[in-house]
């Protein structure tokens, strides 16, 4: 039964991004994010370490590094220390 005026939440999305990256579903999470970006959802940092670790555990380096350039230019959000300290951690191997 739907609810009137549901909204999911920011953790709930995360929850969801998480949950996909376990196996590396990629597309789909892209599309839950531009899925929040179209609902007016606050998205902040969070959702595009969740990207980063995935990219890293997958080994899919120049993607975790491309999720930088996604935040800031496709959504507005301008990585901090945190994301690029993230990036250097999860490609470090690779070098």
């Amino acid at each position: 039964m739907e609810q009137p005026n549901f909204a999911l939440a920011l953790p709930v999305y995360e929850e969801i991004l998480r949950k996909l990256a376990t196996v590396g579903s990629f597309g789909r999470m892209r599309q839950i994010l531009d899925r929040m970006k179209s609902s007016k959802i606050e998205i902040t940092e969070g959702p595009f370490l969740i990207f980063i670790e995935s990219y890293g555990k997958f080994e899919l380096y120049d993607e975790a590094i491309g999720v930088l350039d996604m935040m800031e230019n496709e959504f507005g959000v301008k990585p901090g220390r945190s994301e690029e300290r993230r990036v250097g951690k999860e490609c470090r191997s690779r070098w």
